[in-house]
């Protein structure tokens, strides 16, 4: 494998198949982080929206695959054959990235509408005072089932904005709603005074999250696409690599 490996730096295919490879590879712990911070809310539907989780899911499955096989390719398969294996699987590869991307990309109500469904039961409600606040209620020691059925719960709240659904936080009180639209209108998440943001900021971040580094791989796996048909084409190509890694013949 090392006479393969050291063929195939000669041509600057390989140095960016490795990179693609490892790109991919820190995109899918960037996914698999994210789904275990979240307790597994990025890739549930009734939490993020059918669109999102989709996306989150493709590009999870799609990063893993591209590290495994531009790996596997460079190691072991640096054939003609093998290299064209390789340029179709990352083509197949960036038409996923282009779906996830799209789907992540039409998401924004669905999301929105998702974050807004959880139901909460509280031990007692009280009304804000301040004008910033309005149409909300405080919700003390707060009980959420994420299990529960779609109408269960006295109160709407917002998944990822306030504390409900980890019982309230430290201080086990969060912001609940009485109506789900009322949740997805207000303006004022993640904050208990007048600083917080809508639901539209916080998906514009889930997106920098989740997209940004689906077009960042896309990128990289059409630049590698257009390297190894080039290489395929020039003096030193895949034939060259599979004469100089061949067992010398016998005198």
């Amino acid at each position: 494998m090392a006479d393969c490996v050291g063929a195939c730096m000669c041509s600057g295919w390989c140095f960016w198949t490795y990179f693609t490879a490892f790109a991919n590879l820190v995109v899918a712990i960037m996914f698999i982080a994210g789904a275990n911070i979240t307790q597994g809310a990025m890739v549930e539907s009734k939490i993020v929206g059918e669109e999102f989780a989709a996306g989150f899911i493709i590009t999870l499955l799609t990063s893993l695959s591209v590290f495994i096989y531009s790996i596997v390719h460079v190691c072991c398969c640096q054939t003609v054959r093998g290299s064209k294996r390789h340029i179709f699987l990352s083509i197949f590869s960036v038409a996923l990235y282009v779906c996830a991307i799209g789907a992540m990309y039409g998401s924004e109500d669905s999301w929105i509408e998702a974050q807004c469904s959880q139901k909460v039961d509280c031990h007692h409600v009280d009304s804000f005072m301040d004008d910033c606040n309005a149409g909300a209620k405080l919700c003390h020691h707060p009980k959420v089932d994420r299990n529960s059925l779609p109408g269960e719960g006295q109160y709407y709240a917002s998944w990822f904005l306030d504390d409900c659904w980890v019982h309230g936080g430290d201080d086990y009180f969060c912001r609940v709603f009485e109506t789900q639209e009322e949740c997805m209108k207000f303006s004022n998440h993640a904050t208990k005074t007048c600083d917080g943001i809508t639901h539209s900021n916080a998906w514009e971040f889930s997106m920098l999250f989740t997209a940004l580094p689906s077009i960042l791989c896309t990128l990289f796996l059409l630049v590698g696409i257009v390297l190894s048909w080039k290489a395929s084409m020039s003096p030193l190509n895949m034939k060259d690599i599979e004469y100089r890694t061949a067992a010398p013949s016998a005198p």
